[in-house]
């Protein structure tokens, strides 16, 4: 059992806006803990030692804090070396809500149990390595909607793949992304000759994912793929049964030879868009003087027409 946050000497008192779209949480950060400190002036927890906790307590029965008008528990920091867990706890039977986010993440947000958000007895922040932790923002929100006409960008920096290492995007980024079936994961990435890839889900000997067992590439006997190396992206069809993996635990990249630029979350709505883009990147290039006469090649100091699919720019050429 998690051990519980101890009561502050003074009285918590926290507002509940029954219809305000957030709840700022941050003013009453730290009223309880363990095995760590916090500084109110400069919301800074300091732990003592590695999955210790800070956060909030409300109490147990009548005390209980009812958070039913929202949907969310969000907690954002400065970036950390360590991984950082928010872990939500409620009063009665219902099972804690818990979210966690990789070091050099800034954000971590855990959904609340919709049958039992009515009873809160207590959240809290904790951390996998001694260090400290400077919250920024803290506070209940809506679920936050996604336009899902734009993809999601899951990773903000490049990942590189080298002697079969890894990176892991968590189940609460998938969450955050409101990935659901039909959704695309898109990677951008580069290449080289005699590459190996695989996306597993990080529960006991890292199966391979379905959506990496289904295609036809697939090399059952190490669970990896090959990217292609001539192109620069590649688009991974989600199903049900895959969504729910990685919803409930995230997933981990991991191969050889490959550098990961992006990880996109492509939703439905989107899709169609996206293949108009890469319909006009794959097509031939074609070039026109001014008066419409196609050309083979443009020559230095000629201005030309320049057409790719649906895109046509007027060009100098040097």
């Amino acid at each position: 059992m998690k051990r519980l946050l101890l009561s502050a000497a003074a009285a918590v008192a926290v507002g509940f806006g029954a219809s305000a779209d957030t709840l700022d949480m941050l003013p009453t950060l730290g009223s309880g803990g363990w095995e760590s400190s916090y500084d109110a002036a400069t919301h800074t927890i300091t732990y003592d030692g590695a999955w210790k906790g800070r956060g909030w307590w409300f109490g147990e029965g009548a005390d209980a804090a009812n958070f039913s008008a929202y949907d969310e528990m969000v907690v954002e920091f400065e970036a950390v070396d360590f991984s950082v867990q928010l872990v939500v706890e409620y009063d009665g039977s219902a099972s804690s809500s818990t979210n966690a986010v990789e070091a050099g993440k800034t954000k971590v947000v855990t959904t609340l149990d919709e049958t039992a958000k009515a009873a809160v007895k207590q959240i809290y922040i904790q951390n996998s390595a001694v260090g400290s932790l400077t919250v920024t923002a803290a506070y209940m929100q809506n679920s936050a909607v996604v336009d899902p006409s734009v993809p999601v960008e899951l990773i903000s920096e490049p990942q590189t793949l080298s002697g079969w290492n890894n990176f892991k995007i968590t189940a609460g980024d998938f969450a955050a992304a409101k990935l659901t079936a039909g959704d695309q994961l898109v990677l951008d990435y580069t290449a080289e000759s005699g590459n190996g890839f695989k996306v597993c889900e990080p529960t006991d000997g890292w199966p391979t994912m379905p959506f990496i067992k289904a295609l036809d590439n697939y090399n059952a006997e190490y669970g990896t793929i090959y990217l292609d190396d001539t192109k620069n992206t590649i688009a991974f069809n989600l199903d049900a049964e895959n969504v729910a993996l990685m919803l409930a635990n995230g997933a981990i990249f991991q191969g050889d030879k490959i550098v990961v630029n992006k990880v996109l979350v492509l939703h439905k709505e989107a899709q169609a868009g996206i293949a108009d883009v890469a319909a006009d990147e794959n097509a031939p290039v074609e070039y026109f003087n001014l008066q419409g006469v196609r050309i083979a090649e443009p020559a230095a100091g000629q201005i030309v027409i320049r057409r790719q699919g649906t895109k046509v720019q007027k060009m100098y050429v040097k």
